[in-house]
């Protein structure tokens, strides 16, 4: 009842005995608190966490950093997008690692534009770390929300050479994918660019 108490018997278990609790406070969250899974994934990412299980804990702390980004509340998003980050870095690498690292880049890359400003460090390295992993698995998805993150990095930096670049790579990814809506995406970040640097005609 009194938290000293707890903490001092928390603290009297054993590392392994602590690890499977945590892990079966976590599948019963799973199995029987869903809507509480989903309103407070963080608290199932702490216990998975808490228990050694890395991946699970990943899965998790994406959630709730989306979740906490869902709300506005982006400094709350950011931790959890970073713990998830850091969790991943103990896995072995693989693709699915290299996958679930770039998704986690370029929503911390979003996070902290509305944070700290488009141009603002901490968002080009996320985004340039996405895009050093993006490069090693080939042509994804994800390359998109990426080049437009790097774009709107340097087109607010006023570095519109390195911006036009990236509005016509985003422009080759759609006429090759016969993509409208990323046309459209393309289309705007190369008018804009154009726009800064003065170049009307085109």
């Amino acid at each position: 009842k009194h938290a000293l108490i707890q903490d001092a018997a928390y603290a009297s278990l054993l590392k392994s005995t602590l690890q499977h609790v945590h892990k079966q406070v976590a599948q019963v969250l799973e199995a029987r608190f869903p809507s509480l899974v989903e309103t407070q994934p963080e608290l199932v990412a702490q216990h998975y966490t808490a228990a050694g299980c890395t991946e699970q804990a990943v899965v998790y702390w994406q959630r709730a950093g989306q979740y906490a980004s869902d709300r506005s509340a982006y400094l709350e998003a950011i931790t959890h997008f970073t713990t998830g980050m850091e969790l991943l870095t103990t896995l072995p690498e693989t693709p699915a690692r290299t996958q679930h690292t770039v998704t986690l880049y370029i929503a911390l890359g979003a996070a902290l534009q509305i944070v700290k400003g488009h141009a603002a460090p901490e968002v080009e390295h996320a985004y340039t770390q996405a895009y050093a992993l993006c490069q090693q698995v080939g042509e994804t998805p994800e390359l998109v929300p990426v080049l437009f993150g790097l774009w709107r990095f340097y087109n607010t930096r006023a570095q519109l050479h390195t911006a036009r670049e990236l509005g016509e790579t985003l422009l080759r990814l759609a006429q090759r994918a016969h993509d409208p809506a990323l046309a459209v995406l393309a289309h705007y970040a190369l008018g804009l660019t154009s726009f800064w640097l003065g170049t009307l005609p085109a």
